[in-house]
């Protein structure tokens, strides 16, 4: 049986470094969720019409986005992990490849419109 290459586009050192992230976030989460009871606060970040910035003027109304900071180890494993494969989704996309990943790309941007 011939030995088949890794592409440079899904390597799986790659793959490796992501899974190893989301298990150490998901791992901090859990710790400070439960051992530690800690990161209950609420920090909101708002827009509004009076800044004279171009994103007010775009949107006209109020816009304030809510975050617990014990979100946070589970938004940078989003971030740092979902936007590699979705860039890997997309290439693989362009070139018809697809499979399951295209799966776990539409669950990544599911769960990412959730938050």
């Amino acid at each position: 049986m011939p030995k088949t290459e890794q592409s440079p586009v899904t390597g799986s050192q790659a793959n490796r470094r992501i899974a190893l992230l989301s298990v150490l976030g998901i791992g901090v989460y859990l710790t400070l969720r439960y051992a530690f009871y800690a990161g209950y606060e609420v920090y909101t970040l708002s827009l509004s019409p009076a800044l004279s910035s171009a994103t007010a003027e775009i949107y006209h109304g109020q816009f304030s986005l809510s975050i617990q900071l014990l979100e946070l180890p589970l938004i940078a494993v989003l971030t740092f992990g979902g936007i590699p494969q979705l860039y890997w989704l997309c290439i693989k996309l362009f070139q018809g490849d697809f499979g399951a990943d295209l799966l776990a790309g539409l669950s990544i941007v599911t769960a990412t419109l959730l938050i």
